[in-house]
C-alpha cells in the first residue's frame, strides 16, 4: 500500500526537478559570457588550493600566467607556464585573460616552429592588435548629431544590458491535494 503512493509521488518529483533544472540553464544562460582564446594568448589559470588552518578568501585563487599552447576543442585550451613546464589541458571556465604586460612567448622563437606556423602566430598576433584597437573604440563615448547644447549628446546602447527572466509565481497548492497522496 505505501509502495503505491510512493511509485504515485515520483512522476511529481519528475516534473519539480526538470522545471527547476530548466529555469537553473536559462538563469546561468543569461549570465554566462562565452570567451574565445587564441594560440599565443597570456591566461590566468583558476586553481583553488586549500590548506589546513588558513582561511581562503585570503588566498590568491588564480595563478599564472599561463600561455594559450594549443586549442584542442571550442572549450579547453591546453596552456603551459614556461618553456620547460608540463603542459596541461584545461576548460575554458577554468582560465580568464591575462591583462598586464605580456611576457615574452617562447612561441614566437623561430627555431620551435616551421614558417606556417610561425606565420599563423604572427596573424594571431596582429589580429589580436586590431581587436584591442576596435574595442579601445568602441569604448570611447560617440557624440550623436543632435544639437551641441542639448543634455543628451551621448549615444547609449540599451541593448547590452542583460536582465533575468521573469519569474512566474505559482499559487500553493490546497493541503488536500498532499493528504489524499500520503493517505
Amino acid at each position: 500500500m505505501i509502495r503505491s503512493r510512493m511509485t504515485d509521488a515520483y512522476p511529481e518529483v519528475r516534473k519539480a526537478l526538470k522545471r527547476s533544472a530548466g529555469r537553473n540553464k536559462r538563469y546561468y544562460g543569461c549570465k554566462v559570457r562565452p570567451q574565445k582564446y587564441s594560440v599565443g594568448q597570456w591566461v590566468y589559470y583558476f586553481n583553488p588550493r586549500k590548506f589546513q588552518g588558513k582561511q581562503t578568501k585570503w588566498m590568491r585563487q588564480f595563478s599564472g600566467p599561463f600561455l594559450v599552447i594549443r586549442t584542442p576543442s571550442p572549450v579547453t585550451v591546453e596552456i603551459q607556464r614556461s618553456r620547460k613546464a608540463k603542459p596541461f589541458v584545461v576548460h575554458i571556465d577554468k582560465v580568464k585573460p591575462y591583462l598586464a604586460a605580456t611576457p615574452k612567448s617562447w612561441l614566437a622563437e623561430p627555431y620551435l616552429m616551421d614558417s606556417d606556423e610561425q606565420h599563423n602566430v604572427e596573424v594571431i598576433a596582429e589580429h589580436q592588435l586590431s581587436q584591442q584597437e576596435e574595442e579601445r573604440l568602441d569604448s570611447e563615448v560617440i557624440p550623436t548629431t543632435s544639437s551641441p547644447n542639448s543634455m543628451d549628446t551621448y549615444a547609449v546602447d540599451e541593448a547590452s544590458v542583460r536582465t533575468r527572466p521573469k519569474r512566474t509565481i505559482h499559487p500553493p497548492k490546497p493541503l488536500d491535494y498532499l493528504q489524499t497522496m500520503f493517505a
